[in-house]
């Protein structure tokens, strides 16, 4: 397709092309990386055992989770708030900054059956999002690179 685009448009329309995959990986905003800091911690690595850690979750987890929240489908009261108004554009710079991030192992016990629990929720998740059937209107799946994402259709 690129050879197609430089014999009709041009080398300039080619370089373009080529910048496009740099304009779709913003950075989030630092006001909202400290709003998801106070609960998740920095970079995304949790200090208190009732927040999840996102440092290291993959990305198209992380979408589906807060487009879900968004959207009123999963009930998260605290997160429903930050998440109101939020641009699909930002929950994917969010989900692609906390997926590059380096998780860092809790200090203390671990809880074993907690772990566990949040694996097999996790891998639920993904699969249900994965093949779930969306409601006319609501909903709709948009793929990117081979992965599945969950937005709105407004």
């Amino acid at each position: 397709m690129l050879n197609a685009v430089v014999r009709i448009a041009g080398p300039a329309a080619a370089s373009l092309l080529l910048l496009l995959p740099l304009a779709a990986g913003a950075q989030p905003k630092p006001e909202t990386l400290a709003a998801c800091a106070a609960c998740h911690g920095p970079n995304g690595n949790s200090q208190v055992p009732q927040f999840p850690s996102l440092a290291g979750q993959p990305s198209v987890f992380v979408e589906n989770q807060l487009v879900l929240i968004r959207e009123g489908m999963r009930e998260v009261p605290a997160m429903k708030d930050v998440l109101t108004g939020m641009s699909d554009e930002t929950i994917v710079a969010l989900a692609k900054y906390f997926a590059e991030q380096k998780p860092v192992r809790a200090k203390g016990p671990c809880d074993r059956r907690a772990s566990a629990l949040a694996r097999n929720y996790q891998r639920r998740c993904c699969a249900a999002l994965a093949t779930a059937r969306t409601t006319p209107g609501r909903t709709r799946y948009r793929g990117s690179r081979g992965s599945r994402r969950l937005f709105s259709s407004r």
